[in-house]
């Protein structure tokens, strides 16, 4: 029943939020340097998260094949937003 969540560990696991369908807030700390595969899956209300760091750094994080298996169509950074 998460409805936001701020995530600002090393990395993400796969599956880590997958199918939690209240879920409308995500903020990505600059800590984050791997996202794996398939964690907003099944997320119905998310759409959009937010990145707290610049789209250069966004563009490097290491991100499986399969981890944007979601709705989300925007991600917003310090510097500008970046679409999916």
């Amino acid at each position: 029943n998460l409805k936001k969540v701020k995530v600002n560990a090393n990395s993400i696991d796969s599956r880590c939020f997958w199918s939690d369908s209240n879920l409308e807030r995500v903020e990505i700390g600059a800590n984050v340097k791997i996202i794996n595969g398939e964690i907003f899956a099944n997320c119905s209300k998310l759409q959009e998260i937010t990145y707290l760091d610049n789209m250069y750094n966004w563009n490097n994080i290491a991100k499986s094949k399969n981890w944007k298996n979601s709705n989300i169509t925007l991600v917003h950074c310090t510097d500008g937003d970046i679409s999916l």
